[in-house]
Parts: structure tokens; C-alpha cells; sequence
């Protein structure tokens, strides 16, 4: 099975996360806090820890089989030097 095969599921995983997500914006409430660095938004999500963790599978299961060179030294995806 090559490597594009395998990132398949990644994509239908990360394209149904991004789904759920649009749906939750779109139903609203958003919310939005203000810190004295940055700002806080928020959404109404059920079940916020499944979809952060379905979101994260996504995310490093396609980085790990995307096929491109990458040293993990450090513990930091990073592009070898030309």
C-alpha cells in the first residue's frame, strides 16, 4: 500500500473534523475574550475532547505519512539541510 493510500483516512478524518467544526461557528454562540497578550475564542462543542483528538490524529497521522523528508531529531519535524 503506498503513502497516499495510507494519508487517505487522515483526510476523511480531518475533513469530517473540519465539518464538525463549520457546523459548531455556524450554530453559534462564538465568544470572544479578551487577555492582555491574545484573544480567546470559543465555541458551543459537544464532546470538545473527541474532536480535539480526532483533530490532532488528523493532523499527525497525515505529517507521518506524508512521505516527505523529515528528521525527528529533537523531537521536532525539520527539513534536512541542502
Amino acid at each position: 500500500m503506498g503513502r497516499k493510500r495510507k494519508m487517505v483516512p487522515f483526510g476523511v478524518l480531518g475533513l469530517a473534523v473540519s465539518t464538525i467544526l463549520l457546523v459548531a461557528m455556524l450554530r453559534g454562540p462564538i465568544g470572544a475574550t479578551q487577555h492582555p497578550w491574545h484573544l480567546s475564542y470559543s465555541i458551543a462543542l459537544h464532546h470538545a475532547v473527541v474532536v480535539v483528538v480526532l483533530y490532532v490524529v488528523a493532523i499527525c497521522g497525515a505529517l507521518l505519512f506524508s512521505g516527505t523528508a523529515t528528521s525527528w531529531s529533537s523531537g521536532w519535524p525539520t527539513s534536512p539541510s541542502s
